[in-house]
């Protein structure tokens, strides 16, 4: 017989904590579990919503109250249909949600929060959470490296990648890119290609965000850009200044092979990455913007000569190139699927004569096809502190998530933090993120000094009845 204790971060949302504290009671009876505790933990001081801490210090009273696993939930899901009974193995459960008028929620699959299930055991293995992460964001994260790094049991994902085994171009972040002349009218339909590998994630304290393109074309960038949120971007402008983006779901840092196809007579924007499509999105009635003011394409930077947001990758790219006309799914799949260090011209004769210009990484050359000319001007494209190293890839990258159980859940609307509409509520949630990356950066999570063991507080309680406690605490 397994005792689970269910524990609530809390600060100033009364309503929803009545709500939360009514519908857990009938939840629970309806499963027949009735071995349980409902702590709830409010944060009665004035410092930054601390997440991790309020979990940590509500673990320790589960523990001392005989549960031998518990679920950290957050106040504003309502569980409609889930699984609360016990598991051997870490579980993320709310993963599916029903709107709160127009309030939704989107997560993605490295996504630890919200709902969360731990025996104790386990949860002490990796010492906790972090009490480190103050105010919105990135505590989940950090839990999951910690899981990771103790090798509790995860599901593993695999990814097929391109398998480079050879001497590539490597961007310092800071001044390295290619440059090719635009002479690439893009109001006919083209694709762009793109094969690198970007490295982790180091971020600038004096940006709101760090995103890095992989090619670009200044202006209102169009841009194929990777990001501290792990998910790649591929934008451009309309004439009426109107973004129009297509933006992946997390994806581990990795080799990739991006496809874009662009087809500015349909409104329309298609992604592929490794072989796979990522979305698609069309626009209304205005024109795409022609970019034919720009005279050059860019290679490891959207801008090189603006003071700010330049967008320098740091990485390897192996190879950039254009076509006329749209690539088929058939064919963005034979793209990834041929060899990766043999040029993509060569290994793709019944497309050749659509390049529309290509970089290589083994010449340094462009090559430019003009439409459906199959006569080839070759150029040297101009390239600006690159410096070749030694790559070596596997044919798959193996990442390590937590479980799911599938569990749908009622969401209660709030007022979002973090990072939305271009920018970070509190600057704190940034200051997390950059605490994140340094420990992923280092592979190490610190989970051994940072956690359980660490967890300083005061509390005093003040509610207790039948199975639910709430704790008043100063962190």
């Amino acid at each position: 017989m397994h005792k689970l204790g269910i524990i609530v971060p809390y600060r100033n949302r009364e309503k929803q904590l009545e709500l939360f504290n009514d519908y857990i009671t009938r939840f629970l009876n309806k499963q027949g579990i009735v071995d349980y505790t409902v702590i709830v933990v409010n944060q009665a001081d004035r410092k930054k919503f601390n997440r991790g801490k309020l979990l940590n210090i509500g673990f320790l009273e589960a523990k001392a109250r005989g549960c031998d696993y518990v679920i950290f939930h957050d106040v504003d899901m309502l569980p409609w249909e889930a699984d609360f009974t016990y598991s051997d193995r870490p579980l993320q459960i709310a993963n599916r949600f029903i709107k709160d008028g127009e309030f939704n929620r989107t997560i993605q699959r490295n996504y630890f929060g919200g709902v969360t299930l731990f025996s104790v055991k386990d949860f002490e293995k990796i010492n906790g959470y972090s009490n480190k992460y103050k105010g919105w964001g990135f505590e989940d994260d950090d839990l999951l490296l910690r899981c990771r790094e103790v090798n509790l049991d995860l599901e593993t994902e695999s990814y097929r990648v391109p398998n480079l085994d050879r001497k590539v171009p490597y961007f310092n972040g800071k001044n390295s890119y290619v440059k090719i002349k635009n002479d690439f009218p893009t109001i006919r339909p083209y694709s762009y290609v793109a094969t690198f590998i970007p490295d982790p994630i180091d971020c600038n304290p004096s940006e709101i965000t760090d995103e890095y393109a992989v090619f670009g074309i200044p202006g209102e960038d169009l841009n194929l850009s990777y990001n501290s949120f792990s998910t790649y971007k591929f934008e451009l402008f309309l004439n009426n200044k109107v973004p129009v983006s297509i933006t992946s779901d997390y994806l581990p840092n990795m080799p990739i092979q991006a496809v874009i196809n662009v087809n500015a007579r349909l409104k329309r924007i298609q992604f592929f990455i490794n072989g796979k499509e990522v979305g698609t999105k069309y626009w209304g009635d205005v024109g795409m913007k022609q970019y034919t003011d720009q005279p050059y394409i860019y290679i490891g930077v959207a801008d090189p000569n603006r003071q700010t947001k330049q967008k320098f990758f740091k990485g390897y790219i192996h190879n950039f190139g254009i076509l006329h006309g749209e690539l088929s799914l058939e064919e963005v799949r034979k793209l990834f699927f041929s060899d990766p260090n043999v040029s993509l011209i060569d290994s793709n004769p019944e497309i050749k004569d659509r390049w529309r210009a290509y970089y290589d990484s083994s010449t340094m050359t462009v090559l430019n096809n003009f439409w459906l000319d199959s006569s080839y001007k070759k150029d040297i494209a101009e390239n600006f502190n690159i410096e070749f190293k030694e790559v070596k890839s596997n044919k798959v990258n193996k990442v390590k998530f937590p479980y799911r159980r599938q569990g749908t859940f009622k969401l209660l609307k709030h007022d979002e933090a973090g990072y939305t509409d271009g920018f970070w509520k509190d600057w704190g949630s940034r200051e997390n993120q950059m605490r994140y990356w340094r420990k992923v950066i280092d592979n190490k999570s610190d989970y051994e000094n940072d956690g359980l063991s660490t967890c300083l507080f005061r509390s005093s309680l003040a509610e207790e009845r039948d199975n639910y406690i709430k704790l008043n605490v100063i962190t």
